[in-house]
């Protein structure tokens, strides 16, 4: 267990229908590179859809179904990186230039370690050890989200912010979580 640098809850997006559920996250600095992300579900976690535990692989069109996401921009930047963490363990990272411009799969990126907690009742943790790279040495802003689908096909969007009339996660915006950079050992 590392430094807890913040914890917060996250807001359902304005007029979306979910289960009654929470939920919270919680980013703690993991050594000098490392960022562990918490991601808590609470309440009637019997009725979000939650994909079976598998072997960890790169995938795409995570956020179709349940999935967190952290988005990183160095302060003062506009490029930005999106991780999509599944409670399947498949998991996603993508590099932007600008606003949804330029995506493309971050290759060079370390492999999330992803665990699943799920009593398939009341609790739902998905930890993710990342190692952000150079998008945080400087500072940097972050944008922590989850797209939460239930049982019956409605899928909720779920945020630190929603600045805009509809949910937009890549909003800068959406990018408001300033932690600070790393210190070097």
């Amino acid at each position: 267990m590392g430094a807890v640098l913040a914890k917060r809850s996250l807001i359902l997006f304005a007029g979306q229908a979910v289960p009654d559920i929470q939920l919270g996250v919680k980013l703690s600095r993991v050594g000098s590179d490392a960022l562990e992300i918490e991601y808590v579900v609470t309440g009637d976690v019997a009725a979000v859809r939650v994909a079976d535990l598998a072997v960890p692989e790169r995938r795409d069109e995570l956020w179709r179904t349940t999935c967190f996401e952290a988005f990183v921009r160095p302060r003062g930047g506009k490029a930005y990186r999106e991780y999509n963490l599944a409670p399947s363990r498949d998991y996603a990272i993508y590099d932007f230039d600008n606003y949804r411009e330029g995506m493309r799969n971050a290759l060079d990126a370390p492999q999330p370690r992803i665990f699943v907690e799920n009593d398939r009742q009341s609790r739902l943790a998905v930890t993710a050890v990342i190692d952000p790279q150079h998008w945080w040495t400087t500072g940097s802003r972050w944008g922590i989200t989850a797209v939460i689908e239930d049982r019956a096909g409605g899928v909720s969007h779920w945020a630190l912010a929603h600045p805009d009339a509809q949910a937009d996660f890549h909003d800068p915006s959406c990018f408001t979580l300033e932690l600070p950079a790393p210190k070097r050992a």
